[in-house]
């Protein structure tokens, strides 16, 4: 008797078990999973075999422009051609900014997580791949706001950077957060460029702007005074440090193309007593740039980003955010003082709230 009630309690327990299993089973097939976000999404995509791409020129011969304006108008548009499901390819062969004649800008220097386009010698296979006969001949704007086109050639022009800012709120905290995450990505330095920073920084005596409390100063001057900012004397940019903190402060880094800013902001930083060990890379005989992406060989690629390096680490930062320099910088000081407030502590002498020129 007592063998029997074993058995049937075994029995009893297997069809429980085989149940569960066909529940399970049942919950897991597609009749039943149909609305899902999964199941739509590989919907969408069995419906879309075909991915779409745009392939975004650098420095295209038409738009001469400086690494700031290049960088901060890619990464726009890379946020505005993923939103609207494309692929983002950038293509650098036409872009002055290389590490040598076969590697570009952003392979060169950082680290994009995209498709790159290093040279010419790959047109021809981009040709081939994407059946771009005329290629890198630009679409039209009508092609760009056509998302069903399956590929688009564009590059930094008037029309699109008004539909960027048609379709996003540039000026928001919002946009700014996801610029700044595109930017933690996609352009951080990469092992090689950080190597040349350090050499530099040694050569110059500049230590650890990333120990003790800092300020980076980026002060325009040359032709970024003609059209796009008044100028700002240094005395403002020590005004707007005092503002922000009474700390005592270690050391402080001048980035200017003009070396008279450099000896404004030391003679305003020694005025109001504020006692740091002051730094600089620019020479005294720098007296404003002016078309300074024109000569854009390694030598001032690698000290242009060496500044940008110092401006990031600081603890504070002062500059102007109707400079490309100034707004790209805020966005990588994101990556390393997740923390701070107001822009990872970004400050304009120009005005309080961070954007990019253009949008």
């Amino acid at each position: 008797e007592i063998q029997d009630k074993m058995e049937r309690n075994r029995i009893h327990i297997n069809v429980l078990l085989l149940l569960a299993v066909l529940v399970v089973l049942d919950i897991s097939s597609p009749d039943n999973i149909e609305s899902s976000p999964e199941k739509t999404h590989r919907k969408a995509t069995a419906e879309q075999p075909f991915p779409k791409d745009t392939i975004y020129i650098l420095g295209h011969p038409g738009v001469p422009s400086g690494m700031g304006s290049q960088l901060m108008n890619m990464l726009s548009h890379k946020l505005l051609f993923n939103d609207m499901g494309r692929n983002f390819i950038v293509d650098t062969s036409a872009y002055s900014y290389r590490w040598n004649d076969t590697v570009g800008l952003l392979t060169g220097y950082f680290t994009p997580e995209f498709q790159v386009i290093d040279n010419k010698n790959q047109h021809p296979n981009i040709k081939k791949e994407y059946n771009l006969e005329h290629y890198p001949k630009l679409s039209s704007f009508e092609e760009i706001i056509n998302t069903s086109h399956p590929v688009l050639v564009t590059a930094l022009r008037a029309p699109t950077r008004k539909f960027i800012s048609n379709q996003y709120d540039t000026r928001s905290l919002e946009f700014y957060n996801r610029m700044a995450r595109e930017a933690c990505v996609h352009l951080q330095f990469n092992a090689q460029t950080l190597k040349e920073i350090e050499r530099v920084k040694a050569q110059n005596q500049i230590p650890d702007f990333l120990q003790g409390t800092t300020v980076a100063f980026h002060v325009r001057r040359g032709d970024k005074l003609r059209g796009e900012s008044k100028l700002y004397e240094g005395s403002k940019y020590v005004e707007k440090l005092l503002s922000i903190t009474s700390k005592h402060v270690d050391h402080c880094f001048v980035a200017s193309g003009d070396y008279a800013a450099v000896e404004e902001v030391a003679k305003a930083l020694h005025d109001h007593h504020v006692n740091c060990t002051i730094h600089t890379l620019t020479s005294q005989s720098e007296h404003g740039a002016y078309g300074s992406y024109l000569n854009s060989n390694k030598e001032s690629t690698i000290a242009f980003l060496s500044e940008m390096s110092l401006l990031v680490d600081a603890t504070y930062f002062i500059g102007t955010f109707n400079s490309n320099v100034g707004a790209l910088v805020s966005l990588k000081r994101k990556c390393v003082h997740q923390d701070a407030l107001h822009y990872a502590n970004s400050y304009g002498v120009d005005t309080d709230n961070w954007y990019i020129i253009g949008l």
